[in-house]
């Protein structure tokens, strides 16, 4: 039942932010993202944040600059571009990814039965990559490449995860992984201004009422 939540909540996900790139720009959902979050997490984060052992760092800098500003950049850029039900399709490549980066760059062992996945899953990228928003095949897709260029980030994070950060709880990776991004949203937020912002937001409000 929790698997299949995430997974309408993960679906959904590309349809709102098909809606939602109809007034902001990818950096601007990028700041809206990371900086709602970090808000919501803040409390959890502050009394985390002591709790990480030294050696646990790194790689959450890591895990947190792949899964949450490269990811949320680049699903947003291509969801700009692409239809989001494409955009949706290519992120089921993210465990051919996983499987990709697990064997490269952690020597995992595949059985044969995994590399004809593999090669299926391949060409099931160069079909999806080929596609036009009309969903015809057509040249090289370069926004499509971007969606798989996500979806790489995302196989490499759940390696992280699994042989990096195993000891840490799952409320530790998500408030702390936020609080390391957020000085970047608020960043962008900032040089945005408010006012730009206000703008956006009323003009939304106008599109979606």
């Amino acid at each position: 039942m929790i698997i299949i939540a995430l997974t309408l909540i993960w679906g959904s996900s590309f349809i709102m932010l098909k809606r939602v790139l109809e007034v902001f720009s990818p950096p601007q959902v990028f700041s809206g993202r990371m900086m709602s979050a970090t808000l919501v997490l803040l409390p959890f984060a502050l009394r985390e944040v002591l709790r990480i052992p030294r050696n646990k760092w790194p790689p959450l800098i890591a895990f947190a600059f792949l899964a949450n500003l490269f990811t949320t950049l680049l699903y947003a850029t291509a969801q700009s571009r692409i239809d989001s039900a494409l955009n949706g399709m290519i992120n089921t490549l993210t465990p051919l990814m996983t499987m990709v980066a697990g064997v490269a760059f952690y020597r995992q062992k595949v059985k044969n039965m995994q590399v004809v996945g593999l090669l299926i899953g391949v060409a099931g990228a160069v079909i999806l990559v080929l596609q036009t928003g009309a969903g015809k095949i057509s040249g090289v897709n370069a926004f499509a490449m971007v969606a798989v260029l996500a979806t790489i980030c995302n196989g490499m994070t759940v390696n992280i995860v699994k042989f990096n950060l195993s000891g840490l709880s799952v409320m530790q990776l998500s408030s702390v992984s936020f609080l390391i991004i957020s000085p970047l949203a608020l960043g962008y937020g900032i040089y945005s201004g408010f006012s730009h912002w206000h703008l956006a937001v009323r003009r939304g409000f106008m599109l979606w009422g």
